[in-house]
Order: structure tokens, then sequence, then C-alpha cells
């Protein structure tokens, strides 16, 4: 929507395809501009169904309930129909507000009419104000928006037949990062997770929905999801089940070795010395498989866990030879953005 381009340009970012930055007086005219648009989606949730439509009827469009839901059954983009309605209508549109009047109109009695039927608009608003609306202390807030933009995406899916997250950014037009996202949400139950277990039930039915619904052509993602899966079923104590799946994982994919570093953290987060050794175990299992991806990894984890269990000259010996190494990099273990050297989750680090 107009709205969206008007947001980033009022940011100070760049028009897209272009390397000027609005002028001053520009800005100030898309200012007053926005701050229409935003009065006028207020106005339109307050009013009552039949002032929306007389509304909707001056404007040029002669809609009632019967053919909105006609279209919303039809359609799941709204652009689908109300672009046609504009084009019909431009003669009797004073300027580019009165488009954006239209739009907001139908979508406000789209989701007061017919919650039921999956939206695009629906979607990508629900996303946009998790992001926007909410303070950064607001995080339980922030996560029960984000499972109603979930679960409308899901719907969404489920009715188109789509089957990727960037199928599905391209459809929506509006949103191109569906799997930054789906992330931030995922990590987000997982901290809310620490201190409430629903949360963490909820993060282990998230991922096993989009794990079993979508077709994972980005490997990363999908190993994001494998890993807070696990995570989470090990948060309940359900070790046994943790152990399972990444065994099963690990099977398929054998040389996936950060695999190995998260299954050993989650035997890690006990604090025990059970735990530990065990962690050990399972790197020291990894560094057995022929060509392992992320070796310097696993030596890493390796040796901060022998320092854990007092064994510092054993611990020390693998950093020495961690430092020699071409490839040693450095790598953020942890699923937050929170207390990581590097400024990003680890699972973007698969």
């Amino acid at each position: 929507m107009v709205i969206d381009v008007l947001s980033q340009i009022l940011a100070g970012q760049s028009i897209q395809g272009s390397d000027r930055s609005p002028s001053s007086s520009a800005l100030e005219a898309l200012a007053v501009f926005a701050q229409k648009i935003q009065k006028n989606e207020s106005e339109f949730k307050s009013m009552g169904d039949d002032a929306l439509l007389e509304k909707l009827k001056a404007f040029g469009v002669k809609i009632d309930r019967p053919a909105l839901e006609k279209l919303c059954e039809k359609h799941v983009s709204i652009d689908a129909f109300v672009t046609p309605w504009v084009e019909k209508a431009m003669d009797t549109l004073d300027d580019t507000s009165d488009v954006d009047s239209i739009m907001l109109i139908t979508m406000e009695l789209w989701d007061r009419w017919f919650p039921e039927k999956p939206s695009f608009a629906r979607y990508v608003g629900l996303v946009e104000d998790g992001y926007f609306k909410m303070k950064p202390e607001e995080q339980v807030l922030r996560a029960a928006l984000w499972k109603q933009a979930y679960d409308e995406m899901i719907r969404l899916m489920k009715k188109t037949k789509i089957r990727t997250l960037a199928e599905l950014d391209e459809a929506s037009e509006a949103l191109r990062c569906t799997i930054h996202w789906a992330e931030s949400f995922v990590i987000l139950l997982g901290r809310l997770g620490d201190k409430d277990d629903a949360y963490n039930q909820m993060r282990v039915e998230v991922c096993e929905e989009m794990l079993e619904l979508l077709d994972c052509e980005d490997e990363r993602f999908m190993r994001f999801l494998r890993k807070s899966l696990a995570q989470s079923c090990f948060k309940f104590g359900a070790e046994d089940t943790t152990t399972r799946l990444y065994k099963g994982w690990l099977a398929e994919d054998k040389r996936w070795g950060k695999g190995y570093v998260a299954w050993a953290k989650c035997y890690e987060s006990r604090n025990d010395a059970i735990g530990t050794q065990i962690a050990e175990q399972i790197l020291r299992e990894g560094l057995g498989v022929s060509k392992v991806n992320d070796r310097e990894s696993i030596l890493r984890s390796l040796a901060n866990n022998l320092k854990r269990q007092n064994r510092a000259k054993e611990a020390a010996l693998i950093f020495n030879k961690l430092k020699k190494s071409p490839n040693a990099t450095t790598d953020c273990d942890d699923d937050s953005y929170e207390g990581c050297s590097c400024g990003e989750p680890n699972e973007d680090e698969d």
C-alpha cells in the first residue's frame, strides 16, 4: 500500500530504483499525506457498517455484504478486486488518498465481516503491527499479534496451495521477509518459553507445522526449525524425544556439524556433570564423521565443554589448534540476538 512506501521514505530511505533521497519539502508533503491516511484508518474503524458502505458509494463503489463475501471467498488479495473498482471510479476520485481510503474501508469490512476468510492484507498488517506498534518491552503482546499472523499465514498457504515462504512473499507483494519474520517469531517464543511453558508448547507446534507444511527449499531455515523444535522439547524435559529427533536428522544429514553442536548444547543446558559428559560424547561423535561441516565449530564447543569439566590442558590443546587453523572463525551459538558478539542469531549460521 501507499502507506508502506511513505513509511520508508519518511524514515529517510531513498526511493527504490533511485539513488536520490527526497527533498525536505517533499518529505513534509509526504508526512502530511501519511498522517491523513493514518487518520482515515482510525476514523474508518470507528464507523458503522452502513456508514462505510455509504463512504464507498461516494467514491463510486457500490457493494453490499453478500457481494463482498463472494469476492473475499474467491480472492486472498484485496488488490484483485479493488484495483478494477478504482479504475472504474477514477473520474470521481480527488487524489491518491481516495484510493487508499477505498482500500482501507474494504480491508476494514473484510476483517469485520469475514475474519475467517484469509487475507494477505490482514497477514501483512499483523506482521507489521508486531514490528512497529509494539514497544521493545511488550514481548507478550508482540507474540500474541504474531501468533495471529502465523495462523493467517498458514490459512493462506493452505487455501492457495503455496508451499514455500518465497512464494508467499511473491504473492503477498507487500512483505518480502517472511523467513526473517518467521525466525524472529520462533526466537521470541523461545525467549518467552524460558518463563512460561505455554510458549514452549506453542513453539513446538509452530515448528512441527512448518516442517510438515513447507517444502523447505531453504536448507538453513529448515535446520533452524529443527534446532528450535529440539530445543523446546528438551526444555520440556523430553530428552528422549530430542535425542530421537537429532539421530533421525543426522542420519539424513550426516555432515551437519552445527546439528551436533546444537544437540550438545541441549544437554549442557542441564548444568550438571552427566549432561556435560553426554554433550562431550555427542561432539566427539560429530568429529568422527568424515568431512563433517563446521568442524571448527564442533572443536570450539568441545574445548569449552572440556573447560567446564576442569580439563584445562585438553581444552588448551584444542584452542591452540583452532588458533593455527586457516579456517578458524568466530561462531555464535546462541539463538538470540542478545549476548552474541557477531550481532546475529546462531540459526543464521547453519
